[in-house]
């Protein structure tokens, strides 16, 4: 089997290497967003307050929020912030909403362990239960088997201590992900050291499907969703139909936030106005306890899928880019954050921000602070203004502009604008796509690269037309500052855009219109620079956030992948992360 799986790894870098996305996946693609509505579905609020009411300064928060729009690459999406169980501030930075669902990645861990913490009070399963008695058919026969796999248990796949060889990568090579974990090599005996691993996490789902004859989904549906008040709820499916339990779950920043007040509330939640028991006070306790000691990858410890933090008593449910739910119990506060980190590991700067400015009690009050109208009315204009990409998409503001405002006069078109307004252009094949690279590979939806580019102007406004697999989008964006909206599908799958545009010029003295398109239920924004040059021609450069190179990197040194990468590969896989396209005025 080991050989085998060298034999996929090594077809898969080579298809990596051409450029050959769309058949780098093992199986097939399918697709399995569906399309959010706004207004429908709608999750039950949790109660709202002022911040002093709840013993917070205003100050604070509006502080805390300044410095987490400035932190140095958090690209914060959306903040929630919770105190003794009510809703002191949420906000967002434009053009992200709290509407829309949003990605959550590793997150999903969480709500995973916590469906086998359901199973385990209902009696389905057990810690001490072994997966190849859950899982006999998927086992090797016995004299093939690892005698390893006998000591393998759900306590060892919630701890992260399986030992296991069979990881995020092998689910992109094989089709039955429970087949390929259990007939994987082992690293190590289950149970002796810490090996982050999402597959540990996709057996847990698998296992609570087995044994409750459902999927997650469903299982959670009365016994968490339904109580939080949570609806609307998406999680995608391995290629055998089981929620990929490690990844896959979109929820609203709120109802991120209720799944930290759960758990801050020891397993109780207030259903109909009356405080119920969901989780069992002693899952609770285990789950946020340190199994695994402090260690490398842990390094201040780690529960049942839960990240223990520097701070004694935090400890915090994570997913890739910075989505976060920081839980501090001894402040009686829930912070829910999304966003598009550059910081992939669960150590960040905005982990550190939030329990050094709510972790100690001695700017906090345990009962309600005097009204301070003036500074609430202060944090409100502050969350007001919160842009992702701040000074990059506002445009300058002068006497002449802020005359026009004060006058009601609509911006006049730019000479740019004038120059390009109805223009389209035909471009070379490269591998720049609408659907940023990180979403490509996440949902094995590969677009093969825009074929056209066209641009129309009204005042405040770019409508930029693009042909991509011969079909047409037709996508607004905000000249003026304010993001522009539409909704979008691609191969199947329904995405909503939040989208600006900005004009600048190069130190060539060239136009150039930058255009930021954010995929507003991800973490991920496509980064599109066109470069008009004489002639009638355009250069077209595809970036991203969070980067594709960084992910690439972060994939390179998680699964341990050593590429041998010299000067051409290294130009090779440029052009596949950061590629770049020629186009010709049709």
């Amino acid at each position: 089997m080991a050989l085998i799986g060298q034999m996929k790894l090594a077809d898969f870098c080579l298809k990596l290497y051409r450029g050959d996305l769309e058949r780098l996946c093992g199986y097939e693609y399918v697709p399995q967003k569906k399309e959010y509505i706004p207004g429908t579905e709608k999750s039950d609020p949790l109660p709202r307050s002022t911040p002093e009411a709840q013993g917070v300064p205003s100050k604070l928060v509006e502080q805390f929020l300044r410095d987490l729009a400035a932190l140095k690459g958090a690209d914060t999406h959306s903040v929630v912030i919770l105190r003794h169980g009510v809703q002191i501030a949420q906000a967002h930075f434009k053009p992200y909403r709290g509407d829309y669902p949003h990605i959550l990645y590793s997150l999903s861990k969480t709500v995973t362990a916590t469906a086998v913490g359901f199973a385990v009070q209902e009696g389905l399963l057990s810690l001490d239960d072994r997966l190849v008695d859950l899982f006999s058919d998927k086992a090797l026969p016995i004299p093939l088997r690892n005698g390893r796999l006998n000591a393998l248990t759900i306590r060892h796949l919630l701890t992260m201590q399986s030992g296991v060889k069979f990881n995020e990568l092998s689910s992109v090579l094989e089709r039955d992900w429970a087949k390929g974990f259990l007939q994987s090599e082992f690293a190590f005996e289950p149970g002796s050291r810490f090996s982050y691993n999402s597959m540990n996490s996709y057996m847990l789902s698998a296992a609570v499907c087995r044994k409750a004859g459902m999927g997650l989904v469903e299982y959670l549906a009365p016994r968490l969703f339904a109580p939080l008040g949570i609806r609307g709820v998406q999680w995608e499916t391995c290629p055998n139909g089981i929620e990929k339990g490690g990844w896959g779950l979109m929820l609203r920043p709120e109802d991120m936030a209720k799944l930290g007040l759960l758990y801050l509330q020891k397993g109780c939640y207030s259903v109909d106005g009356r405080m119920r028991r969901l989780l069992s006070v002693d899952w609770v306790r285990q789950a946020t306890a340190n199994q695994t000691g402090c260690c490398e990858g842990a390094p201040h410890g780690y529960g049942f899928h839960i990240w223990l933090c520097k701070r004694p008593g935090v400890y915090n449910f994570n997913g890739m880019f910075g989505q976060y739910v920081i839980v501090l119990p001894k402040s009686d506060m829930v912070v829910a954050i999304t966003g598009g980190s550059r910081n992939l590991m669960p150590e960040s700067g905005t982990l550190g921000l939030v329990q050094d400015t709510f972790g100690g009690r001695e700017l906090l009050s345990a009962g309600p602070l005097p009204k301070d109208i003036r500074a609430l009315k202060s944090m409100v204009r502050t969350m007001q203004g919160l842009t992702l990409l701040k000074k990059e998409v506002l445009p300058r503001r002068t006497p002449a502009s802020l005359f026009r405002r004060l006058a009601g006069r609509k911006k006049e078109p730019t000479n740019a604008e004038r120059r390009y307004n109805g223009t389209q252009y035909s471009l070379s094949k490269s591998f720049g796509s609408l659907l940023p690279l990180i979403l490509q590979c996440v949902h094995n939806n590969f677009t093969g690269g825009l074929q056209k580019i066209g641009f129309a102007f009204q005042p405040g406004e770019c409508l930029i037309t693009v042909t991509e697999h011969d079909t047409l989008y037709v996508i607004p964006a905000g000249t003026d500052g304010v993001p522009r909206y539409t909704n979008i599908t691609i191969n199947g799958e329904p995405y909503h855009l939040g989208s600006y545009a900005r004009w600048t010029t190069d130190e060539d003295d060239r136009d150039v219109l930058k255009l930021y398109l954010s995929f507003v239920e991800t973490p991920d924004t496509r980064i599109i620079k066109c470069i008009f040059e004489d002639g009638g021609k355009l250069t077209v450069k595809f970036d991203e956030r969070p980067s594709a190179l960084l992910a690439f990197q972060m994939m390179t040194d998680s699964f341990q992948l050593d590429l041998h990468i010299n000067d051409y590969i290294s130009h090779r896989l440029h052009k596949l992360l950061l590629p770049v396209a020629e186009g010709v005025k049709e």
